[in-house]
């Protein structure tokens, strides 16, 4: 997959869509009840879309069960690099487990603090793919240029960089 290629919309790149929230494209067929009933619980916590791990929706971190060893599982169509190769099945979470250590902050669209780090594959399209936190959204992992553990594409951190020299030359008058 190049750079050409764009990558399919987000709803159709996470692993467990029924997580999204209610609004979303992948959710449009669920009625109203069954909306209410899955958010309305606990609304300060949710499930991440990628591993469905039971994660604080910006709340503050707490420490992870026992149970719970933070390792996020793909689905069949989007799994973790490292998943993926060591050939560990990926399975649904254990809906009984406790919330983990890692969050999810309202700008990562239900990502959790542990898959906005990790570099995905997406079987059907054999393509890498990694959160990027300027975008907000996935890339392909080639648009991490040479820095592939940055957490910004290639492309928001040369804006940052355009926007610190223009906020730094502002100072200098």
């Amino acid at each position: 997959q190049t750079l050409e290629n764009p990558l399919p919309p987000f709803h159709q790149l996470v692993n467990f869509p029924e997580y999204l929230p209610q609004k979303s494209p992948a959710n449009v067929n669920q009625t109203d009840n069954e909306n209410k009933h899955k958010h309305s619980s606990n609304s300060s916590i949710k499930n991440c879309v990628m591993c469905g791990i039971r994660c604080h929706f910006v709340g503050s971190i707490v420490t992870k069960s026992p149970a719970q060893d933070g390792n996020c599982n793909g689905s069949l169509a989007v799994a973790d690099i490292a998943s993926s190769a060591a050939g560990s099945a990926p399975s649904p979470p254990n809906a009984a487990i406790n919330t983990t250590a890692f969050v999810i902050p309202r700008q990562n669209k239900g990502v959790c603090t542990s898959c906005d780090v990790k570099v995905w594959l997406v079987r059907d399209l054999n393509a890498t793919i990694k959160w990027c936190k300027g975008c907000k959204n996935f890339r392909q992992w080639s648009a991490f240029g040479e820095k592939t553990r940055a957490t910004k594409c290639a492309k928001c951190r040369d804006r940052q960089k355009e926007k610190y020299a223009a906020q730094k030359e502002q100072l200098k008058m």
